[in-house]
């Protein structure tokens, strides 16, 4: 663990540990390990940012990231952002085009 994870002011300030693409970027999500550093805090783990895939190919992967994320890297949250994604202007034919509901 690195020296400012032993200091207690910071032990006793941070909750949770999130970390984002633990399954990496637009991936099959096949393997979602969390750092030994994180482990060793003792704090709950989360994946604080994944998905990024429409719903024509992203849902198989999610429901394995999610699962992988709890067997591989002991995250209890897995936070997905589909309504992110929706209401930006991708150029994903599949992303529900909410951006029309919310102008910019």
């Amino acid at each position: 663990m690195t020296s400012r994870m032993c200091q207690p002011a910071f032990a006793s300030a941070v909750s949770v540990f999130g970390s984002h693409y633990v399954c990496g970027y637009r991936s099959a999500q096949t393997s979602c390990p969390s750092s030994s550093n994180a482990v060793n805090t003792g704090k709950p783990l989360w994946a604080s940012e994944n998905g990024s895939d429409d719903y024509n190919a992203g849902a198989n992967a999610l429901a394995r990231g999610i699962n992988r994320g709890y067997i591989d890297g002991k995250m209890t949250a897995y936070i997905n952002w589909p309504i992110i994604a929706a209401i930006s202007k991708f150029d994903f034919d599949s992303i529900p085009p909410l951006a029309r509901i919310f102008p910019s």
